[in-house]
């Protein structure tokens, strides 16, 4: 059997194995990936997010958040989006690039439904999230359904690299290019 690094469908079929496999831990809770949007004066805004689902067949994954967050109001501005994902146990890093489509809580009765008690508490901060305010602790959670968001990401780029003493690669994968890969110089 042939090392998943030596071939192009190999490397991405990895990459898909790690975004479909939510049970692994990676640097912190399964699926933690860093989000970056951009910001109201144009510069990169990060944050870390828990990754709910991702299919391969529709090139799409999905993460949750709160509707009254300053990433949802920018996502509205500038749909564009990116995510790293960095499996350490593998040395992986899965660069992700799409657009994001902002589904509410109104549309999304299941996920509600399905979500432990809780963390519904993340969905419903008063005031807004990154409100100032005058003290750390000076904030409610009001879990609320229609403060929960869905960040529903269509994939137009995988760029995977692997870290290796000996060889590291990469390849980057386009929609347009019907994922077949391109080997690029890491």
């Amino acid at each position: 059997m042939a090392d998943w690094r030596s071939t192009l469908d190999g490397v991405l079929n990895k990459a898909w194995c790690e975004l479909e496999d939510f049970q692994s831990p990676r640097s912190g809770p399964p699926g933690l990936a860093t989000l970056a949007t951009t910001g109201p004066d144009g510069a990169p805004e990060l944050r870390s997010v828990v990754l709910r689902s991702a299919s391969r067949a529709s090139a799409v994954v999905e993460t949750l958040t709160d509707a009254a967050t300053p990433k949802v109001a920018q996502l509205r501005l500038a749909p564009q989006i990116g995510l790293l994902v960095w499996c350490p146990e593998l040395l992986l890093q899965i660069r992700l690039r799409g657009e994001a489509t902002v589904i509410t809580g109104k549309d999304l009765p299941d996920e509600w439904a399905a979500l432990p008690k809780e963390a519904r508490q993340n969905y419903g901060v008063t005031p807004d999230p990154g409100t100032p305010i005058a003290a750390s602790d000076a904030y409610q959670r009001v879990p609320e359904r229609n403060r929960l968001a869905c960040l529903r990401v269509t994939l137009r780029q995988i760029d995977v690299v692997h870290l290796d003493p000996k060889h590291d690669i990469r390849a980057l994968y386009t929609r347009a290019d019907a994922w077949r890969g391109q080997w690029l110089a890491p």
